[in-house]
């Protein structure tokens, strides 16, 4: 099935992101994104106010990347993002542009994305095991996984 989304940047003023979101699905868009851009608001609150404005599109940032923000802290945003939007949530994971400009390296970015994807499934699914991976230096232990539930992401300890 074909999909046809949307993004915005995330430059605009608290409030104004719903009814973007709510045009977007109104239009028949499938997917609404919000840019996760450097020198710009966050993607997470902007997506957290169209999951509240829509009922059918999926949501999610283009992209995310593993050098400035854990996996951890993905997951946790992506349950959040997926718990207030009933499930519609996604992750859109990228290495990144011009981060090397303001003294982040990108080592390995192919295997960087590849593990980053793996932790987050990992706590998503609450997979005990965790992930043990090329560039995340080993095993990353799950500690029971993200809860991804009707709820906010709860962290629980193993």
């Amino acid at each position: 099935m074909t999909e046809i989304g949307v993004a915005f940047q995330t430059d605009k003023p608290p409030g104004r992101y719903g009814a973007l979101a709510a045009a977007a699905e109104g239009y028949g868009f499938d997917v609404v994104s919000v840019f996760a851009d450097l020198l710009y608001q966050p993607p997470l609150p902007a997506l957290l106010e169209m999951a509240r404005a829509t009922s059918r599109v999926r949501l999610g940032a283009a992209c995310l990347n593993p050098y400035t923000q854990h996996p951890y802290e993905i997951a946790g945003g992506l349950c959040a993002l997926d718990a207030v939007s009933g499930g519609r949530g996604y992750l859109g994971l990228a290495r990144g542009a011009w981060l090397g400009a303001i003294g982040i390296a990108q080592r390995r970015p192919l295997d960087c994305l590849r593990d980053t994807a793996g932790i987050v499934r990992a706590l998503l699914s609450g997979d005990s095991r965790g992930y043990a991976g090329a560039d995340r230096g080993g095993q990353v232990p799950g500690g029971g996984g993200v809860a991804r539930s009707g709820r906010l992401a709860a962290v629980r300890s193993g």
